[in-house]
């Protein structure tokens, strides 16, 4: 049985329940181009590929395909968003004793996301300051987001471990694929947005009631 050498975190839904303000973001958005309003569930099950993914998926079905408007919604979308991020966001139940733990143990921690790379980098420390993560990354101009592995690899060479033996954690089954495209094993978490029939149907490995299972995942490889 391996051990972990390293561990990724997928932000939205993972570490933090981030969920009422993106709706609020999408919902300002919305309401300001004259289009209808969504509910907590849609934006539940639209999250996970991108803002701007994010944005298409809101829209009334006969605009999304107008690049034009979807551009300039995301635009205002991450204009409100940069300084919205943290009204009812908070850290999930048990997710800072998980990353304390992984401190105590030597095993180092990153966060890759598809939310926007600046606000994923305030976000973060905002809520876990003493964690030491060796990386935040989020989406970046001609950076390809989840679930290619392209990002996930270069944080496995980073942090000098076998792709292998990380650990990759989020609640959505492109966090899951980004671990199987990437050759990581997923652990896929239930607090977060989607289902345990989304991320068994991605092919999860391990799936995570609480953040204490991860914890007793990773004394098991020990």
């Amino acid at each position: 049985m391996i051990q972990f050498q390293a561990v990724i975190f997928d932000l939205d839904g993972t570490i933090l329940d981030t969920l009422e303000d993106i709706q609020s973001a999408v919902n300002r958005v919305l309401n300001e181009n004259g289009f209808p309003t969504r509910e907590l569930d849609f934006v539940r099950r639209a999250v996970g590929n991108g803002m701007r993914e994010l944005i298409r998926r809101s829209l009334p079905p006969e605009r999304q395909g107008n690049d034009a408007l979807i551009s300039r919604c995301t635009a205002q979308m991450k204009e409100y968003y940069l300084t919205h991020w943290s009204e009812k966001t908070q850290p999930y139940p048990g997710i800072h004793e998980l990353l304390c733990f992984l401190k105590e143990a030597g095993i180092p921690s990153a966060v890759l996301t598809n939310k926007p790379d600046a606000v994923a980098k305030r976000m973060v420390p905002h809520w876990y300051g003493d964690i030491p993560f060796a990386c935040v990354l989020g989406d970046r101009n001609g950076v390809p987001r989840k679930p290619d592995p392209t990002v996930a690899l270069a944080i496995a060479r980073q942090l000098d471990a076998e792709p292998e033996r990380v650990l990759f954690v989020g609640d959505s089954s492109p966090d899951i694929m980004t671990a199987k495209n990437a050759g990581m094993v997923s652990a896929g978490v239930l607090w977060g947005f989607r289902s345990e029939r989304e991320l068994r149907e991605a092919g999860a490995d391990f799936i995570a009631h609480t953040p204490q299972d991860l914890i007793r995942l990773i004394q098991e490889r020990k």
